[in-house]
């Protein structure tokens, strides 16, 4: 049996296409959907790419334990601000 390589974006874009508004992630009363997800690393992605980097290279990403929100509903917001500003 052959097993199919997948990069990461590759899965969770599968994901959020056939599950959508399914949870994706619960922690505590946190809930974040395969949706969400995906426009959260779609985000974090872009951040990356606006502050140079490129494919090939390497990023360490630090964030809280759990899942955290800010007032506006984004995702991550608060660690792109405490690394370094990203922002939307």
């Amino acid at each position: 049996m052959k097993l199919e390589t997948k990069l990461f974006s590759q899965m969770l874009s599968q994901c959020a296409t056939e599950y959508g508004d399914r949870p994706a992630l619960t922690c505590r009363e946190n809930t974040i959907t395969f949706r969400q997800l995906k426009t959260a690393v779609d985000r974090c992605s872009l951040a990356l790419a606006g502050a140079g980097f490129q494919k090939g290279d390497t990023a360490v990403l630090w964030g809280f334990n759990g899942i955290g929100q800010t007032g506006d509903g984004s995702l991550f917001e608060r660690n792109y601000q405490i690394l370094g500003g990203f922002s939307s």
